[in-house]
């Protein structure tokens, strides 16, 4: 009877330990689901905010392809019109060096400078004018 009484006490010793582990366990399990839900809540969190930063760097990406593109042109333009700017120039810079070498060319081929005639100095202009007509109305 001793040894049942014993047997009865262990026995209800192991049960209240098995329960209170049992709660100490349930304590434990319940506290690692809140920190998983927390967790959770804190991932779902960080992918809106990875989301949103994706969809900025596909905003930007396309901003820039864009203004690469405006700048692009403007910049095809601009060798357009230097372009078209060097010929000009280059056309009349030959003009002007066509114009030069003709003014050269009747420079050179006078034979004789002295034949040119000389205006007359307004003193002598009486004289000489009234000669000149004189000699176009011949």
């Amino acid at each position: 009877m001793a040894n049942q009484k014993v047997q009865e006490k262990t026995n209800t010793l192991e049960t209240y330990t098995k329960s209170a582990g049992a709660k100490a366990s349930e304590k434990d399990v319940k506290a690692h689901k809140e920190k998983i839900s927390d967790q959770n809540l804190e991932i779902k969190a960080l992918r809106t905010k990875a989301a949103e930063w994706q969809f900025k760097v596909l905003e930007n990406e396309a901003n820039l392809n864009a203004k690469e593109k405006e700048n692009d042109q403007r910049v095809g333009e601009n060798n357009r019109k230097m372009t078209a700017l060097k010929s000009e120039v280059e056309s009349e810079h030959k003009c002007l060096e066509e114009n030069n070498d003709n003014n050269n060319k009747a420079f050179k081929s006078q034979t004789s400078w002295g034949r040119l005639e000389l205006k007359p100095s307004r003193s002598n202009q009486g004289s000489s004018t009234s000669a000149l007509r004189r000699n176009k109305q011949k």
